[in-house]
């Protein structure tokens, strides 16, 4: 049945315990409670009472400056980070967090000390080795930036993103046999990844293994029909192997998405040159 509302009831899912600490304990928790269900302004009212009553309590203070990052208040985070930083050194999350609230702010120097912090408190800090590898690549530091994936990848060896992340820093810097296994994993760990697909196929074809190129293309296409870069690589393909028709209709197709597409419209004219030549 339903509880009563009597001043006798003594639910003590509901009753505040009596000492300060463990009140605030108690409106720490609810505010945890909502921020994880994306109440974030019921989470700040629970952790501001939480403060009130103990306004020293690192994990509160955290929280405090996570809910207001969410809401947008980036700035006004800051001072709560620091302060559980300061009341608890060794703070991991706070240091992550710390820096997070400098990238927004545009602070990529301080936010990378802070990550690095962060590292050497939990060397195995999966966000912060991939945030690491997110301000080294703007900075144009891949290989720093490979580094911090291949580490957040111990961790995490399943997490597709960041294997095809791994292999678009591969790719972009040419080294085209390490790239392949990162994509594959990243294939297998996600069946969907029409870019881990599309870049296998570039590889293979630029490397003249056409059969493997075409199967990679194909993954592409019942992935997404209307992806004209492979559609326009299929049709190199067809046409290297000679097969004319099975070119224009690949050319045809990408030029239909993308009328723009120079090299598409210029072979299909090739191609009609071709067969005009060929008939009696």
């Amino acid at each position: 049945g339903c509880a009563g509302s009597g001043k006798g009831d003594q639910d003590s899912a509901v009753t505040l315990p009596a000492e300060a600490p463990e009140k605030a304990k108690y409106h720490y928790n609810l505010g945890w409670i909502a921020g994880q269900n994306g109440k974030l302004q019921v989470a700040l009212g629970h952790l501001n009472k939480a403060l009130k009553l103990h306004p020293n309590y690192p994990e509160a203070l955290h929280d405090k400056g996570l809910a207001l990052g969410k809401l947008g208040y980036v700035k006004e985070a800051i001072p709560s980070f620091e302060k559980a930083i300061k009341l608890k050194p060794n703070f991991a999350e706070a240091y992550f967090n710390l820096g997070v609230a400098y990238v927004q702010t545009g602070d990529r120097q301080r936010a990378r000390d802070l990550f690095s912090r962060c590292l050497s408190i939990d060397p195995v800090h999966g966000k912060a080795h991939m945030s690491m590898a997110g301000l080294f690549e703007q900075e144009g530091n891949t290989d720093a930036a490979k580094r911090h994936l291949v580490e957040y990848l111990r961790g995490k060896p399943g997490d597709a993103a960041a294997r095809t992340y791994l292999g678009e820093l591969y790719f972009q810097a040419g080294l085209f046999q390490s790239a392949v296994p990162e994509y594959q994993r990243a294939l297998r760990e996600e069946p969907r990844n029409s870019r881990a697909a599309y870049r296998l196929g570039v590889i293979y074809h630029n490397g003249n293994q056409l059969d493997n190129a075409m199967f990679y293309y194909n993954k592409v296409l019942a992935l997404d029909a209307n992806h004209a870069e492979t559609l326009t690589n299929m049709g190199s393909i067809a046409f290297t192997k000679r097969n004319y028709r099975q070119a224009y209709n690949y050319y045809e197709r990408a030029v239909g998405l993308d009328s723009s597409n120079v090299v598409a419209r210029e072979q299909l004219i090739k191609i009609k040159a071709l067969v005009s030549q060929q008939t009696p």
